[in-house]
This record gives C-alpha cells, structure tokens and sequence, in this order.
C-alpha cells in the first residue's frame, strides 16, 4: 500500500501528520502494515507508528493476521444458531463516518458487553451480543431507562447518515451500516421491560 493511498484514507486535515508518521519508517513494508492496521484513523496510526518502532516484526506480522481474517467469515453471531451477515466494502475508497459521539450515551452499556476478547485485539468480535450477556449487562446499568432511550435514539441518527460505512474507536471497528443497524436493533429487541 504505497503512501499516496494517505489521502484517501485520513481527511484533509490529517493527511500532513500522516505523511509526517509514515515517513519516520524505515521500511515499505512497515509502512503498509503501520497504515493497512490504522483503517484511516489518525490516533491508531500514532499508536502502531510507535508500535513499529519498537518491534516490527511484530506490526509486520499483526497486519499479515489481520490480512488472512479478511478471508475468514466475518458473520457476527448474535445467538447460537443466528447470527448477521458481515457485509463487505472497499476501506480505501468507502466513505467513512466515525460514531463515537453517537454512541458516547450508551458508551458504559456497550464496553460492558467487551467479554469475549479486547476490542483492541478483535474489535466487534470482543463483545457479546447473545441475549443472555445483553439482558445480564443491561440489568447491571444504573439508568436502564436512559440507555434504551438513546439506544432507539442512535438507532434513529444512524438510520439517517448518508454513508455507507461507519467507524467507531469503541468496538474498534468500521462496519457496514446495515450491518450496525441490524445489530443495533438486535440489542433494542433484548432488552427487558423496565
């Protein structure tokens, strides 16, 4: 991935600091997996940027893995028996709208549902979206009413974005918009009655 695919991948703003990290690499292969594991997100380039300048061996072969479950089922179960098909897009030249903002109200909600791995290391497949982790977790939130109030709400504002895919630093993920809103709307379905 040569270093001209920056400014299709960071907004306007951002493509000078990116050229600026990338820059202080000593290899093309470095380079591709530094900005291949970033996913067009300036604080996650700085991160694994100074990853590599610690160990890139380690960045080489994170991106190598990351590559391979690219061609892994991507399908996020939902139960033991159902689960919502991933829907794939090109990340170099999809339009991309972050939702952390969006998901900031409900923010507790979700990283409590972070229960199968870190979201660092898996990103939405870290968390738990089986009724019995949503029901357990939501029962464990001091504001039940609150959170289903700006679930429905997100769910809304989601629903009305013009973009295909969208990002969020908290499941450390993009993710198609259907698919989001599939799950999102899973999530409202299994929640109890307050």
């Amino acid at each position: 991935m040569p270093i001209n695919e920056l400014k299709h991948m960071f907004s306007e703003n951002e493509v000078t600091e990116a050229y600026r990290l990338v820059e202080s690499l000593d290899s093309e292969q470095t380079i591709e997996a530094v900005i291949g594991l970033s996913e067009g997100n300036l604080d996650w380039l700085k991160k694994y940027t100074k990853l590599a300048k610690k160990n890139e061996k380690d960045i080489i072969h994170a991106y190598k893995v990351k590559q391979q479950e690219k061609e892994i089922e991507m399908d996020l179960w939902i139960s033991r028996t159902e689960k919502i098909k991933w829907i794939y897009f090109d990340a170099k030249t999809a339009e991309v709208k972050p939702i952390d903002n969006e998901l900031e109200s409900i923010k507790p909600f979700i990283k409590s549902l972070e229960i199968c791995c870190h979201a660092l290391c898996c990103g939405i497949r870290a968390f738990s979206f089986q009724k019995k982790d949503l029901v357990t977790k939501f029962n464990e939130q001091d504001d039940k009413e609150k959170v289903r109030i700006y679930l429905k709400a997100i769910i809304d504002n989601i629903s009305k974005m013009e973009v295909e895919v969208l990002s969020s630093s908290v499941l450390n993920q993009r993710t198609h918009k259907s698919v989001l809103l599939k799950l999102l709307k899973h999530i409202e379905s299994c929640l109890p009655s307050t």
